[in-house]
C-alpha cells in the first residue's frame, strides 16, 4: 500500500476513536512471511494473517470463520 503500512492502519482500526471500527475483523494479506512480522500483527490485533502467494480458498475459509461461532468440542 503507498503511504503506510498494514500495521500503521490495523494501529488506526484498533486504536481509533470510533469503537465499533475496533471490532472489525481484519485479515492482513502480504508477502511478509516471517515469524516477527506475524507475531506483530497478532499483537496488534490482526485476526488472521495469510502469506501471498494463497489459494483462493483459504480466504473464504478464513471469511467463513469470522462469522461462524466459535464451539466448544
Amino acid at each position: 500500500m503507498p503511504g503506510k503500512s498494514g500495521i500503521e492502519v490495523l494501529k488506526e482500526i484498533r486504536n481509533g476513536s470510533n469503537k465499533k471500527n475496533r471490532e472489525i475483523p481484519v485479515m492482513m494479506i502480504t508477502a511478509k512471511s516471517t515469524t516477527e512480522d506475524i507475531d506483530e500483527a497478532l499483537l496488534h490485533g490482526a485476526n488472521s494473517y495469510i502469506i501471498k502467494p494463497f489459494r483462493g480458498h483459504l480466504i473464504r475459509e478464513k471469511v467463513e470463520a469470522f462469522f461462524t461461532p466459535a464451539t466448544n468440542q
